[in-house]
């Protein structure tokens, strides 16, 4: 009965099991904005009061980090789920966060609340799992809440990257639905049923080459996260075309993606489709043309209630203002990385002085022209490079520096209650960085080496093992528990050292303790 009873609310929306707790950077206004100004575009303000509102938060995760390191904001989230929302709340009320509001709500009850306009509306991993009427619901939203000028982030399942794994969904599904079981387990037997056909010699497996490795990796996978990804009863694959003419409606124009390296013309086509996209003049259906080029599965669009470029001065200017900063070891950013045209080599003399200057801390453009190793390159070059390091995920644009002066104490506190519940086996990885206004990952070990640090613990390694040991979690050594102590020992200060010489000095420069 009780699951009959979910039915009248849910939607045919997944809520046997709780989704997932993550972070998401593409929700981060910082993140937004850089790749607004990318594609040379004006994007809202961060250094005055601004507004944003998140459909369909989950657990909060996201909405709670951003909330913390943006004083500047007030944060609006809803999800109709009520474990999640009670799940967000509790993880404000404990980081003392008071500048987010979360409801319990669908789109449409969301409408008849009193709430102010949006400089930013988001929404990421919805889109594709509803209804039409709900996506219309939340295309009213923004209508009649966008502030001219702001921003709309949406992620969705596109084509035709989905369309070879399409039938082995449905398959999926309708072979669940004949069966008595929890949903966990029809997700099991539903997936065996495929790999079944796979290794009796079923032509569809021929036919569609790409569906064999996506059950491989399917199976390494969460099953929380497959059952709300593939089991929802509204499960719609879109062309970027139908999100656009969808989004026009309010009033919306595309104008970049969230993805970063998308927005790098030169290194996100393969082959020569770069000049079949170049003699394409409608910009929806440029970005067609580029979803066949690269065989897009999945799209992160930025849209916008009226698009401003920006002059050269003010892209200049943004750039001056602007802390970029790294958000990976410095050891950790080769000079090469996969883009949809290849793998890339960047130029050492080019990438290798840019790296070693944002390895001491976050600068602006006019930081970093400053420095003599960067003197003799042009700003353009400069600001080429930081877009690359961007799309390989070495850096991000943090906060303006006018927003610099302002009070960090509640992203201190959100991540002191973060490295708490670490204690307690809680996986949360992300902690909030004021100076990026956005989080940052950090795994349960190096939470639990920060704690040893913060704590002035006199064996860091035997700091860690003994908090490892008390939640019965052992280290794996080539995919194999370490079973004793000695060796897990040995193991951790490895990894203190590494720690202390690559990750403590990233969480000191991104202000995270």
């Amino acid at each position: 009965m009780s699951q009959n009873v979910n039915s009248a609310w849910s939607a045919g929306y997944v809520t046997e099991v709780d989704y997932t707790v993550g972070f998401y950077r593409e929700l981060s206004p910082s993140f937004l904005n850089w790749a607004a100004v990318q594609r040379g575009y004006r994007a809202p303000d961060l250094d005055r009061p601004f507004t944003v509102l998140e459909l369909g938060c989950g657990h909060g995760y996201s909405a709670n980090v951003l909330a913390a390191c943006n004083p500047e904001g007030r944060f609006y989230a809803t999800d109709f789920n009520p474990t999640h929302v009670v799940s967000a709340r509790r993880l404000a009320a404990e980081a003392g966060i008071t500048n987010i509001s979360f409801f319990e709500d669908s789109f449409s009850e969301l409408k008849n609340r009193d709430l102010p306009e949006f400089d930013y509306i988001n929404l990421h991993g919805v889109y594709s799992w509803i209804s039409p009427a709900n996506r219309h619901e939340i295309v009213d939203i923004i209508a009649r809440k966008l502030k001219p000028g702001g921003l709309v982030y949406v992620s969705y399942n596109s084509l035709p990257g989905w369309a070879a794994m399409a039938p082995a969904r449905r398959l999926m599904t309708e072979y669940a639905a004949t069966l008595g079981v929890p949903l966990t387990n029809k997700f099991e037997q539903a997936l065996t049923l495929l790999q079944q056909l796979k290794d009796s010699g079923a032509h569809y497996f021929s036919a569609n080459p790409m569906v064999a490795p996506r059950l491989d990796k399917i199976r390494e996978q969460n099953r929380n996260y497959l059952l709300h990804e593939y089991f929802n009863d509204a499960w719609e694959l879109l062309y970027h075309a139908d999100v656009a003419v969808e989004m026009g409606t309010a009033k919306l124009n595309f104008i970049a993606s969230a993805n970063y390296a998308e927005n790098l013309d030169h290194l996100s086509f393969p082959g020569q489709t770069r000049a079949v996209y170049d003699q394409i003049n409608d910009p929806v259906l440029k970005e067609t043309v580029r979803d066949f080029a690269t065989n897009q599965q999945f799209r992160r669009d930025l849209f916008s209630r009226g698009r401003i470029r920006l002059t050269a001065a003010e892209h200049r200017a943004w750039h001056d203002a602007t802390p970029f900063a790294l958000v990976r070891a410095r050891s950790a950013c080769p000079l090469k990385g996969a883009f949809p045209a290849g793998e890339v080599n960047l130029k050492p003399e080019a990438y290798e002085p840019l790296l070693d200057a944002l390895a001491s801390g976050p600068k602006t453009l006019a930081e970093l022209q400053r420095q003599p190793a960067l003197a003799q390159q042009p700003p353009a070059s400069l600001i080429e490079s930081l877009q690359v390091l961007g799309a390989l995920g070495y850096l991000q644009a943090g906060r303006p520096l006018s927003c610099k002066a302002r009070n960090a104490a509640v992203s201190r506190a959100f991540n002191q209650a973060i490295l708490h519940r670490a204690l307690a086996g809680q996986d949360m990885t992300t902690l909030a960085s004021p100076v990026l206004g956005s989080g940052v990952n950090l795994a349960l070990t190096d939470q639990l080496f920060l704690l040893a640090h913060q704590q002035s613990a006199k064996d860091h390694a035997a700091f860690v093992w003994s908090k490892l040991n008390a939640m019965g979690r052992r280290l794996l050594h080539e995919g194999q528990p370490l079973n004793d102590e000695a060796a897990n020992l040995a193991k951790l200060r490895e990894m203190g050292d590494q720690f202390s010489r690559d990750t403590l000095p990233l969480c000191r420069n991104l202000a995270l303790l």
